[in-house]
């Protein structure tokens, strides 16, 4: 059994050169939504994004859903009566 230098495992010197971080960037466009601040305010009070529901977050997921879904009908039948 021959002797094997641990210290370069895994380093390939005739490998593919990765670009530098400095090279890489990534942009994030600002985030529109149709709720009003005060709904969000509302969805952050009531939904803990990083709760455990005991479901990997599938219930709080659809629970979210619910609630966006009833600011909208409550948005359509306000603007429905008048």
């Amino acid at each position: 059994m021959s002797e094997y230098d641990w210290s370069t495992f895994g380093i390939d010197e005739d490998g593919p050169v990765t670009p530098s971080a400095s090279e890489n960037f990534v942009e994030v466009l600002e985030i529109h939504t149709p709720l009003s601040n005060q709904q969000l305010e509302e969805l952050s009070q009531r939904i803990s994004p990083l709760g455990d529901d005991g479901n990997h977050g599938c219930n709080l997921y659809i629970e979210t859903v619910h609630m966006v879904r009833n600011f909208f009908y409550l948005y359509q039948d306000f603007n429905n009566i008048y």
